[in-house]
């Protein structure tokens, strides 16, 4: 019924390995079975199967290439004419412009709350007057005039979870 649910049949009753063909199975496994016989055939499924379905996007910079995770992505700054992100694990630097930015990251709970800074809602603590507090501790300024369109969206976004 649900072609992400693999069945592997684990019997000692050889007449009905054929049965499984019928629901599709993924394997069939005459006991006694080791356990390292069943870790192997469910790491072979995983490994087909298994997806990230995490968004991300790549940055290319002088450095390298990276993968960046839009879930590890707090906010996103300007700095010396050029983007920084700032993600869990490390600050990369990105050539993009913030209105670039800004379009790739609409619509995935990301918010330009300022000239100079898109935040991601997720990480968003509290509000005070002009200041976002994220849940790392960092401020970060909201302009007045972006003030309105953010606190919408930040009631709208925890509003989905209240």
């Amino acid at each position: 019924m649900n072609e992400k649910v693999g069945i592997i049949f684990l019997t000692t009753l050889t007449q009905y390995g054929l049965e499984g063909y019928k629901y599709q199975a993924i394997n069939y496994i005459i006991k006694p079975m080791k356990y390292v016989r069943l870790k192997a055939e469910m790491d072979s499924w995983l490994k087909k199967h298994r997806k990230d379905d995490s968004p991300a996007m790549v940055i290319s910079n002088d450095t390298g290439r990276y993968k960046v995770f839009l879930k590890s992505l707090r906010f996103v700054e300007t700095f010396n004419r050029n983007l920084l992100l700032h993600t869990e694990q490390e600050n990369i630097i990105c050539y993009k412009s913030m209105k670039e930015m800004e379009q790739e990251l609409q619509g995935r709970d990301f918010i330009r709350c300022h000239t100079s800074y898109i935040v991601n809602l997720f990480y968003v603590k509290g509000v005070n007057k002009l200041e976002i507090e994220l849940i790392t501790g960092e401020i970060i300024p909201i302009s007045q005039p972006k003030r309105k369109l953010f606190m919408e969206k930040l009631a709208e976004y925890w509003g989905d979870f209240i």
